[in-house]
C-alpha cells in the first residue's frame, strides 16, 4: 500500500512538472510574438511645421508620400499597396488634414463630405454593403467610420474590367479647425485579416499632439 502511494505522488510530481513546463513554453511563446509585432510598429510624427496634430501607430514597411499646399492649407500622406501575387491588385490608404477658419466652418465642410461619401455609395457600391458607425479615437474624440463594397472597375486604357471588387473606407473626424480624413481605396484580396488588424491598431493608437 505505501509503495502504491509513493508511486501516486512520483506520477503526480510528474504531471504538475510537465504542466508547468507547458505553461512556461506558451507563455515565452506569446511574449515573442508580441516582440516581433511590437518590432514592426512605427510611430507617425508630423514634421517640423506641418499642420497635422495627431501622431499615430502604424506597420514599419508602410512608408508614406508627404504632399502638402500651404495656400489652401492642405495636407497629406500617402501609402500604396501592391499584391506580392498579381501586379494589376493593390489599394491606397492616405491620411489627410485641411485646415478651415472657424470650428464652425470645419464641421460644415465636414457634414458636406459625410454626404458626398454616402452619395457615392448610392451610386457605384454593391447594394447592402455599407457600414456606418461612430467609433472613439483620441480621447474625447469620436470618428465617423464610413465602409463600402464597389464592383471590379473599367481599366484606365478602357478596355477590360479590374480582376476583382474592393473596399472604399473613410473614416473623417474635426480637431478644432481641423478636418481629418483617413482615406481607404484596396482590392478584396489585399483586404485580409493582417490589413484590418494593421488598420485597427492604426485608429485606437492615434493621438493629439498638444
Amino acid at each position: 500500500m505505501l509503495l502504491v502511494t509513493r508511486a501516486s505522488k512520483e506520477d503526480n510530481m510528474k504531471s504538475n512538472y510537465f504542466i508547468i513546463v507547458f505553461i512556461l513554453t506558451f507563455y515565452l511563446t506569446a511574449c515573442s510574438q508580441n516582440m516581433a509585432t511590437h518590432e514592426v510598429i512605427a510611430t507617425y510624427t508630423p514634421v517640423e511645421d506641418s499642420l497635422f496634430r495627431i501622431s499615430f501607430e502604424y506597420p514599419s514597411q508602410w512608408t508614406w508620400d508627404h504632399q502638402s499646399s500651404k495656400a489652401e492649407p492642405y495636407e497629406s500622406i500617402k501609402y500604396r499597396f501592391v499584391s506580392p501575387n498579381d501586379s494589376r491588385l493593390g489599394g491606397v490608404i492616405s491620411v489627410s488634414c485641411a485646415v478651415w477658419d472657424t470650428s464652425e466652418l470645419a464641421q460644415s465642410v465636414l457634414n458636406q463630405y459625410l454626404e458626398n461619401t454616402l452619395g457615392t455609395y448610392n451610386t457605384i457600391a454593391e447594394p447592402t454593403s455599407l457600414v456606418k458607425q461612430v467609433i472613439p479615437i483620441a480621447g474625447n474624440l469620436d470618428a465617423t467610420y464610413i465602409k463600402y463594397e464597389v464592383p471590379p472597375r473599367i481599366l484606365s486604357d478602357g478596355i477590360g474590367l479590374e480582376p476583382e471588387s474592393g473596399f472604399v473606407i473613410s473614416v473623417m473626424f474635426r480637431l478644432e479647425n481641423q478636418n481629418y480624413r483617413i482615406g481607404i481605396n484596396i482590392d478584396k484580396s489585399l483586404y485580409d485579416q493582417e490589413f484590418i488588424d494593421a488598420l485597427d491598431h492604426l485608429l485606437s493608437s492615434i493621438k493629439v499632439i498638444k
